[in-house]
């Protein structure tokens, strides 16, 4: 460093150190000048001036304010630069520790409770502080034995009020910390965070600063001794502690570098000091009234083990509750409620549970309603997979709780957590993975229907926005599919069936295993959606879409939900049309028939396995209507047909035009060929391997989408979604045209075989069945799965016809499948 860019500080420090070092100036003239600077001697200085200079001083006498800001300087120099001034700073060391032990001398003399090792700085070897801390408190049990108890607290408050606060560290601020917590002869703790509250009130708070960073970290009791305390607890209730202290410690254990485990050296256990830090934060939370209290008890919180938050936080909300009762200021306890809301968000798995199991309906509203902000802790909560414990908490709340109080939680969780994505933080997820297997198992034990959790589920199931919410809506990824915008949904309705909640509560309901409490949730649920007419009628008395959707989870529902559904499909036929209630929604004309958005159902729909489904839906119609339900069915399946081929074919003509490309082409080669051995393999496969083979060209279409987004390359929503009708469609025509298709051991008693090949015989010998099958054929060639899918349903149906004698419709579908405009 060049004297040019040297302070005048760092001048005259340099011309000292060398000046010194040169013999020029004496030990014993730095020795006094660095103790006038420490005593703030400021008369002595000017007297010596005076003397020696008289008038000659041309700037006014220093003050006691240039004395301190020297002194500071002083420090810093010696301490950031020691090795530029190494006399300078060795001398004043000496001085500086010469001055702390007169001073431990004086207090010493004056107070019997202070001692030299108490105010020595705090030792940087953790084992020797403990030792320090277990010999200090020795040293006052001792005195407590030979001082009166009021000449004891006095001369506690006297060490207390002339210490602190300060930033020196010494034994005495652990000592003090833990003699108070432990609180050994039931009268110290109050009277110590008193007198330290009124000295705080005439400082600022630093968390560094003594005493209280002694505190502190008290409270962080190390978690391997938490499953001890019971035992000790019962311990005491069985004798009385012994106040002495053993001088036998054992070993100590740290959590962090900076906290003691004070407890290994008493045998005042951690139930004691865990009362301890609880009172002494409900001292703080009741006797401090600035914002340096509040970031104290901050502090200890951010310390604090999961028990000691935990009753902190069952306290607060008793008060709490009072404070809302009696409307008393000032509100200390909410004032600190936020404090804790706010500081132990990460510890939401030990405060939340208290708080949801200690607040009332007030509690809650003056949560949720009026400190929204305050409330995240529950989405850290909630926002979790499942677990047992969390299980416990929301049985626990269900059967302790008012219905409103459920509402209340229900209603912000679902606001503050709505997103569709599972993947995605805040999803709705956190209803199946919390409170939908607990409602459904306390419905089914509820044999009166008069719990809160009968009546939560009663709403959900009956009110249209909690419905569709909860149970209608799919949760999928952003990036799935979406066909609102297709004109086919304003003439044929798509129901969302798979990753449903009503998907999820069938799987939950499986899991249930007793058949009792099934029966018993499937009465509550059959009540809840009909209405029971003359002749053992009923009415559906929810959108028919509702009971559409449970109807697509045929296949995986229990052998109960079955039965319930095939009730659902009677009813259905028997109203003949659509609930009015629906039609302002899904914009569908009154007189579509049942069976039409049935077939939307098998067809349209994602509906897993829609082959048990159609089984079940022929049996039911066929004994219901007889065979005049044949036809509806085939025209229903070639107008979707159809409507698909017209509307892709418009959308391919849009993006051709856009990007400036021809427009598609018929094959020109003859549809009805001899097929490789792929599709012979296909027409013989079984009804489980078909099924797995069209399961997996779903895949493939979903992942040849993601191919086509990955590339950039220009294919719209539009088409992707009518491209996944087209193979939905042709999975179904796949399953009723394979030879080999068998009857479903559900219903293996039915002639429902026989219905599916009358079905079949009709639907191929239907000309206008070739022309959407020659469009879509021409306007699909990519993917690949799902163009062989299109030929071999053409192939399937031309073969069939060419074995007839009458060969006149096979003549129709070859003109037909082989016209090039």
């Amino acid at each position: 460093m060049s004297d040019s860019s040297a302070t005048a500080e760092e001048l005259y420090l340099i011309k000292l150190e060398a000046t010194y070092n040169n013999k020029k100036l004496s030990n014993e003239a730095l020795i006094m000048m660095f103790q006038m600077l420490q005593e703030s001697q400021v008369d002595i200085l000017a007297e010596q001036v005076n003397q020696q200079l008289g008038s000659a001083l041309a700037r006014p006498p220093f003050t006691k304010d240039e004395f301190v800001v020297g002194k500071i300087n002083l420090d810093n120099f010696c301490q950031n630069r020691s090795n530029q001034y190494i006399s300078i700073n060795k001398i004043y060391q000496q001085v500086h520790i010469k001055t702390d032990l007169d001073d431990v001398a004086t207090k010493k003399a004056s107070n019997p409770l202070l001692s030299t090792d108490l105010l020595t700085n705090t030792p940087p070897d953790k084992y020797i502080q403990t030792e320090a801390i277990r010999k200090a408190t020795l040293f006052w049990i001792q005195k407590m034995s030979s001082l009166n108890p009021n000449e004891f607290d006095l001369h506690l408050k006297e060490a207390i009020q002339s210490h602190y606060p300060t930033d020196r560290k010494t034994i005495l601020d652990l000592a003090l910390a833990d003699w108070t917590a432990r609180d050994r002869f039931h009268r110290h703790l109050g009277f110590v965070i008193d007198v330290i509250l009124t000295q705080l009130q005439k400082s600022r708070y630093n968390r560094r600063t003594s005493p209280y960073y002694a505190f502190a970290q008290l409270f962080n009791i190390p978690d391997d001794h938490q499953q001890q305390q019971q035992q000790q607890q019962q311990q005491q209730q069985q004798q009385q502690p012994d106040i002495v202290l053993s001088d036998n410690s054992s070993s100590y254990q740290t959590k962090s570098g900076a906290y003691i485990d004070l407890s290994q050296f008493s045998n005042c256990s951690d139930v004691v000091l865990m009362d301890g830090c609880c009172t002494i934060l409900q001292k703080l939370t009741l006797g401090g009234n600035s914002n340096n209290v509040e970031d104290w008890v901050v502090d200890c919180l951010q310390s604090a083990s999961s028990d000691i938050v935990k009753r902190y936080a069952e306290w607060l909300a008793q008060g709490l509750e009072k404070e809302l009762i009696t409307k008393e200021k000032p509100f200390r306890y909410a004032q600190f409620m936020k404090v804790l809301l706010k500081t132990c968000v990460s510890q939401s798995a030990h405060v939340v549970p208290t708080l949801l199991q200690t607040f009332s309906d007030n509690g809650l509203e003056w949560l949720l309603k009026k400190n929204t902000q305050f409330a995240t802790i529950l989405l850290h909560y909630f926002d979790d997979g499942p677990q047992v414990s969390k299980d416990i908490v929301v049985r626990t709340i269900f059967k302790s709780k008012s219905k409103l109080y459920m509402d209340q939680l229900l209603s912000y969780l679902r606001q503050q957590m709505s997103g569709t994505d599972p993947k995605l933080p805040r999803s709705r997820t956190w209803f199946k993975n919390h409170f939908l297997s607990n409602l459904l198992l306390l419905v089914g034990e509820d044999k009166t229907g008069k719990s809160v959790a009968s009546g939560v589920f009663r709403q959900l199931f009956k009110t249209r926005s909690d419905f569709e919410w909860y149970f209608a809506t799919p949760l999928i990824p952003t990036h799935q599919i979406s066909f609102k915008s297709l004109d086919l949904c304003s003439t044929h309705d798509i129901y969302a069936i798979k990753n449903t909640g009503l998907a999820a509560m069938l799987q939950e309901m499986v899991r249930l295993g007793d058949n009792a409490k099934k029966e018993r949730l499937i009465h509550v649920w059959f009540e809840l959606w009909t209405l029971p007419k003359a002749n053992n009628d009923y009415k559906f008395t929810v959108p028919v879409s509702w009971v559409l959707q449970c109807a697509g989870l045929y296949d995986q529902a229990p052998v109960l939900v079955k039965q319930m559904i095939k009730k659902f499909l009677k009813i259905g036929i028997q109203q003949k049309e659509s609930v009015d209630q629906e039609q302002d929604i899904m914009q569908i004309t009154p007189e579509r028939k049942f069976l039409e958005r049935v077939m939307d159902l098998i067809l349209l729909s994602d509906t897993p396995e829609p082959d048990s489904l159609f089984e079940l839906v022929l049996n039911v119609y066929y004994n219901e209507e007889g065979s005049r339900t044949f036809d509806d069915i085939n025209w229903t399946i070639i107008n979707i047909l159809i409507e698909l081929s017209e509307e892709l074919e418009v959308e391919l003509l849009v993006l051709a035009s856009a990007s400036n490309l021809p427009p598609p082409r018929p094959n020109p080669k003859k549809i009805y060929k001899k097929r490789n051995k792929k599709f012979n393999k296909k027409q013989q496969m079984s009804r489980l391997k078909l099924g797995a083979t069209m399961k997996k060209h779903e895949e493939e279409l979903e992942k040849y989408f993601q191919e086509k987004s990955d590339n950039k390359s220009k294919i719209n929503n539009a088409i992707k979604a009518l491209t996944t009708l087209v193979q939905r469609v042709f999975n179904f025509l796949l399953r009723l045209l394979n030879d080999t298709s068998s009857i479903s051991t559900v219903d293996s008693n039915n002639n429902c075989l026989s219905i599916k090949q009358d079905i079949q015989q009709e639907l191929v010998n239907i000309p206008l069945f070739y022309e959407p099958l020659a469009k879509l054929d021409k306007l699909i060639s990519e993917p690949e799965d799902l163009h062989e899918d299109i030929q071999t349903v053409i192939e399937l149906s031309v073969e069939y016809l060419k074995k007839q004698e009458d060969q006149t419709i096979y003549e129709a579908s070859q003109k037909i499948l082989l016209r090039t405009s």
